[in-house]
């Protein structure tokens, strides 16, 4: 959907100036992009941690993508908890140790491929999982330690998208440098001819126009998309704490599968139909 958003965005700008009888290779002045898009890096840098710009570079790719996760892997996620539970419930903790303890030799995480790919996912499983192997006997502190961790990666998710939202108001004033730097080259130039001139404060104001567009067109809308992002992989999050919760208060997997389906956005949930058809059809552990 971002290429989508963007190819949009790009062609309802050149088609309006086209149509509206502008030059498209007006808009081409290479030197006052420079001028922003390098001050613009050379200030998200500046302005940000390292721990921040590692998040944003290894995070920026999630914008090519609609949403986290889709109605299919809620399904997925259901079963493998389902049959997580079902193990616990009827062997013994040394058995449920060792299918948490290495995902990758473990036969639930390898039937379900989406959770076992998932790393996050995969290892808030374990780590409550490991918990209540332990010993860890008190559902409440249980629910405030998860609930814990999720607020933290909320918190995470809300820096990543101030990051971008700050380098969108950025680019305005970014752009008002370069068109300030354009306007001096073309009062430098005066005594030119007007078609020379003309050119020159044509430059300017593309640097203003630049650092608009960027700002509202591409990098704002991203600081935007990251917090819904980050909110709707929290909630994957939250339906996961639900099912170990429920369990650890002893409640059958049934019933804690069900709670964890009450968590998901109405637009994700699976009718009670559909999951238990696929209950059904992944039911691994008798």
């Amino acid at each position: 959907m971002f290429q989508l958003g963007i190819i949009i965005v790009i062609l309802s700008l050149v088609i309006g100036f086209i149509g509206g009888g502008g030059n498209i290779l007006v808009l081409i002045h290479p030197f006052e992009a420079l001028i922003i898009l390098g001050t613009a890096v050379g200030s998200f840098i500046i302005s940000n941690s390292k721990t921040s710009l590692t998040l944003a570079f290894t995070n920026i790719h999630k914008v090519t993508k609609r949403e986290p996760y889709s109605k299919e892997d809620y399904v997925e996620l259901l079963s493998f908890l389902f049959n997580l539970l079902k193990y616990s419930k009827s062997n013994s903790k040394m058995d449920l140790e060792n299918q948490i303890e290495y995902p990758e030799k473990s036969f639930l995480f390898k039937r379900f491929k989406k959770i076992f790919e998932d790393k996050q996912v995969t290892t808030f499983i374990s780590d409550y999982m490991r918990l209540i192997v332990l010993g860890f006997e008190n559902p409440y502190e249980l629910q405030q330690m998860m609930e814990d961790e999720l607020f933290e990666k909320k918190i995470q998710g809300q820096n990543l998208a101030s990051c971008f939202n700050r380098l969108g108001d950025s680019l305005p004033g970014l752009g008002i440098i370069a068109a300030v730097l354009g306007v001096i080259n073309a009062m430098a130039s005066i005594a030119a001819d007007p078609s020379i001139l003309g050119r020159k404060i044509a430059a300017a104001l593309i640097g203003t126009f630049l650092g608009v567009f960027l700002s509202y067109g591409i990098i704002s809308p991203i600081g935007a998309f990251f917090e819904g992002y980050t909110n709707e992989e929290v909630k994957f999050l939250e339906c996961i704490k639900a099912a170990i919760v429920s369990h650890a208060k002893g409640h059958p997997p049934t019933i804690s599968i069900e709670c964890a389906r009450q968590i998901i956005p109405d637009h994700l949930k699976p009718s009670f139909v559909e999951l238990e058809k696929s209950l059904k059809k992944n039911l691994i552990v008798r």
